[in-house]
């Protein structure tokens, strides 16, 4: 084993240990200091072990490029305003792009801890869950960038703090226009808090888009896209063209430079695995929460698409409905744990293997990787600034 896999396998197991622990820190802060304090821990630990990695994945590389472009130039390249205004500010302050990437990572999971207050009394199990559900920022920079803003916005929609949550809207759609999409789950989060999607409903979805349904089958995107241009939608905004010019392509997979995600027969087994309980029994405590049913409902529909997103810019969609199950999961675990004398062994120990099932990417990232170059820190960059993939 090279020094390299090893460095990288010991780290990622640090950090997944930390955040098994991390979680019950955070569940026993004694006030809103001891609990930033403590969720410094996991940020800091978060932002060391993924922040400091080194070509990470195709968009560490790209974007290594597109920060030195706008650094020099804010025109050199066609970005959002507040994400082009960042990486200008910093390269001109000397700041290197893998501190960059560092700042970037430390504030996606303050964030996190931002929002996650809100449930601190479940984070003992919700933390685990977290590694798995935002391990596709090691590619997708920009995008995790805005959701950060736009976590922050929900925190300010939890707690009525109505201007705050305008306020990081803004900013999130500014870093990234794609999370536009978005902003109308803060116009209906009421409504949809009212009910519950059914389970039976949910589990036959998420079986049929896991094992029957392709997005091949998606195939009248293409002419709502044709008609979305016909209407001049896109006009002016040359990414919105592009992405509805190229539907089929994105279809078909052929879009972006990640491709077809495959994913093998174990892996859909896990993902129902890790769902399918908590969809079924979390309905008894979707009441305890704040808009619990409205992250259920999010919970369900992020995974019902998550199996037939397996392109890379869908998959980001699914990828933030996805994160929503850190929470009910979280919840619906901490509350078999604590039953756990009173129910149905049945149910005890298909919860344990759900929880199993749902935190294993986690662990499992370690040993995912053949390549060095894929598990390489800035340490051992050498004099390589990036890696041309």
């Amino acid at each position: 084993m090279s020094d390299v896999k090893l460095t990288f396998i010991l780290l990622n197991g640090i950090c997944f240990l930390a955040f098994l622990l991390g979680g019950r820190m955070l569940a026993h802060a004694k006030n809103t200091r001891d609990y930033y304090l403590k969720g410094a821990f996991l940020i800091l630990i978060y932002t060391i072990v993924h922040g400091l990695r080194f070509g990470r994945d195709i968009d560490w590389n790209i974007y290594y490029l597109r920060y030195k472009s706008i650094g020099e130039s804010l025109n050199n390249e066609d970005y959002e305003p507040l994400f082009s205004i960042i990486c200008h500010v910093f390269y001109n302050l000397g700041i290197p792009y893998y501190i960059f990437i560092f700042l970037q990572c430390a504030f996606l999971m303050f964030s996190i801890i931002v929002l996650l207050k809100n449930y601190k009394k479940y984070a003992v199990f919700i933390t685990p869950l977290l590694l798995p559900l935002i391990h596709t920022n090691d590619c997708y920079i920009r995008w995790w960038f805005a959701v950060s803003f736009v976590f922050l916005a929900i925190d300010g929609f939890l707690n009525r703090r109505y201007v705050k949550t305008t306020i990081f809207l803004i900013a999130s759609l500014l870093i990234h226009y794609g999370v536009v999409i978005f902003v109308p789950i803060f116009f209906v989060a009421s409504f949809v808090d009212k009910f519950v999607i059914s389970p039976k409903i949910a589990t036959i979805l998420i079986i049929i888009s896991s094992f029957v349904v392709s997005l091949s089958s998606f195939t009248f995107l293409v002419n709502l896209s044709t008609q979305l241009l016909g209407y001049g939608i896109g006009a002016g905004n040359e990414k919105a063209e592009i992405y509805l010019t190229s539907t089929q392509d994105l279809i078909d997979g052929d879009f972006g430079r990640l491709g077809y995600y495959s994913r093998s027969i174990s892996n859909k087994l896990r993902f129902i695995i890790s769902v399918i309980p908590a969809i079924w029994f979390m309905r008894e405590y979707v009441d305890k929460i704040k808009f619990g049913r409205f992250f259920y409902n999010l919970f369900v529909i992020g995974s019902i698409l998550k199996p037939v997103f397996l392109v890379e810019i869908l998959d980001r969609y699914a990828s933030f409905l996805s994160f929503f199950s850190c929470i009910v999961c979280g919840v619906f675990f901490y509350y078999v744990w604590k039953y756990r004398y009173t129910k149905p062994i049945i149910v005890t120990s298909v919860s344990l293997l759900s929880f199993a099932a749902a935190v294993w990417p986690g662990l499992s990232i370690a040993w995912s990787f053949d390549s060095d170059l894929s598990m390489m820190y800035i340490w051992n960059s050498g004099n390589r600034t990036y890696l041309p993939w």
